[in-house]
C-alpha cells in the first residue's frame, strides 16, 4: 500500500503480499532495478538504513500460537539486528481489522499478539510503535470505511493516519 497510494516518498519499501515471517527469508518479491526480485532478508543486506519499521504479524496471528509466533518473530529481531547493527528498529503493533472480515480474525487474539511483542521488545531492546491505536475506533476495531473490501486492508486515508502517526511517535 505504500508505493500503490504514494504516501511516504522518503522510505525505502521492501514489501511484498502476504509476507509473514517464514516467507520474509524465501520469496523474493522486491523488484530491482534490473527487473530481478529478491526476498526482503536479502534487501536488507543490500544498504545500511538509519531506522528500519518492521511490520509483521497479521499473517500469523490467525494460524500460529502466540508462543511459536513470539519465537519466530525473536530469531527475525536476531536476524535484522545481525543485517542492521547501527539501524533503530522499530516494530510496529499487528493492525486491527474490522468486526466482521474475510480472514476470520479477531481484534481480541491481535491485542493478545501485540503484548507478547511489547515485551519481546523490551528484551530485544527495540522500540515498539503501536500504530494499531491510530486505526481503531472507539469499539477496538478498524472502522468499515477503513477496509470495506476485506476488513484487514486498509484504503489510502488509513496509511495517511499510519504515517502521521509514525512522525509523532517515534524517536528522531
Amino acid at each position: 500500500g505504500i508505493p500503490l497510494y504514494q504516501i511516504m516518498d522518503n522510505a525505502e519499501v521492501l514489501a511484498g503480499t502476504g509476507i509473514n515471517l517464514s516467507s520474509i527469508y524465501t520469496e523474493a518479491v522486491v523488484k530491482q532495478e534490473d527487473g530481478e526480485r529478491i526476498t526482503i532478508m536479502d534487501g536488507l543486506k543490500k544498504k545500511q538504513f538509519a531506522k528500519v519499521y518492521l511490520l509483521l504479524g497479521g499473517n500469523e496471528v490467525r494460524d500460529m500460537p502466540k508462543d511459536s509466533f513470539i519465537q519466530r518473530y525473536s530469531s527475525f529481531l536476531d536476524d535484522v539486528r545481525e543485517l542492521q547493527p547501527d539501524s533503530i528498529i522499530y516494530v510496529q503493533s499487528i493492525t486491527p481489522v474490522t468486526a466482521e472480515n474475510n480472514y476470520n480474525m479477531d481484534n481480541n487474539r491481535i491485542n493478545e499478539y501485540n503484548e507478547a511483542l511489547v515485551e519481546l521488545c523490551g528484551e530485544k531492546k527495540v522500540y515498539f510503535v503501536n500504530i494499531a491505536e491510530a486505526l481503531k475506533d472507539d469499539k477496538g476495531e478498524l472502522p468499515l470505511e477503513a477496509s470495506p473490501a476485506d476488513g484487514m486492508h486498509f484504503n489510502a486515508d488509513y496509511y495517511r493516519k499510519w504515517f502521521e502517526y509514525l512522525k509523532t511517535h517515534t524517536v528522531s
